[in-house]
């Protein structure tokens, strides 16, 4: 049996070669924790430190791993999910800084 649950950001990491998403994923680590981490640069658990943040890192890497900006994350309801308006360009700029093999794909 698989679960393909949380799929997006592994293949889209594989296709792009991006080895960081990459090796947090072999090692059974939480992507979307991963990423807002590397994005703010504070360590985020799932049930512990900053886990608030978990949420801007998943909306993150499933709008901005497929090329996706502002209007994708207000597509898919950041503003609703408790991201201000005033955070959705810079949390673009920080994903992809943060990802430039995905970016590049």
């Amino acid at each position: 049996m698989a679960d393909f649950s949380a799929i997006e950001a592994p293949v889209i990491a594989w296709l792009a070669g991006e080895t960081t998403t990459l090796q947090a994923f072999r090692d059974g680590k939480d992507l979307y924790c991963e990423t807002v981490s590397r994005i703010f640069g504070v360590p985020v658990d799932m049930d512990g430190a900053n886990a608030e943040l978990r949420q801007k890192g998943k909306i993150a890497v499933l709008a901005c791993g497929y090329q996706g900006a502002v209007g994708v994350l207000k597509a898919m309801e950041a503003l609703r999910m408790g991201l201000a308006e005033s955070e959705l360009q810079p949390l673009v700029d920080a994903w992809r800084a943060a990802n430039p093999s995905v970016v590049q794909l």
